[in-house]
């Protein structure tokens, strides 16, 4: 098994904040592009059990947990799968997330140079593990 070294990190939360400031300061904007009648009508299409099961079945195991500490392994356990598609469905018809999905806890790992540079770390990103996996995008794809 390999191990690996912690190293602390003592970088003030001030200099985090600015370096991510800097970092994410984008000046451009992603166009919004029309969605035809068409594709907007995939929209109207329920998410099934089916969908669930099989998006279910497909998560990875031993992976990281978001925030939520709850891995993988438990969502495929879950008993609730009717629960599941009913927040999912109404996600679709809402067009809102459940606000505790949409935090990302952002955790550096460094990598090497001078331990006390924020741009000496990589950032991992901890998403709850069910928004990552994303039913909807998988039921856009599979619609009619």
């Amino acid at each position: 098994m390999r191990t690996r070294e912690f190293t602390q990190n003592k970088i003030p939360p001030e200099s985090w904040t600015c370096h991510y400031e800097t970092l994410f300061a984008s000046k451009t904007t992603t166009p919004s592009l029309p969605i035809s009648k068409s594709e907007n009508a995939q929209l109207d299409y329920p998410i099934t059990l089916n969908e669930v099961m099989h998006v279910l079945h497909k998560l990875k195991t031993k992976k990281a947990p978001g925030h939520d500490g709850i891995p993988n392994e438990d969502w495929k356990s879950l008993p609730l799968i009717q629960q599941m598609q009913r927040i999912f469905n109404n996600i679709l018809d809402n067009g809102t997330v459940p606000e505790e999905w949409t935090t990302i806890l952002l955790q550096p790992i460094y990598k090497k140079g001078d331990p006390l540079l924020p741009q000496n770390y990589r950032p991992i990103a901890l998403a709850p593990t069910i928004l990552k996996d994303c039913f909807l995008y998988n039921h856009l794809q599979t619609s009619p």
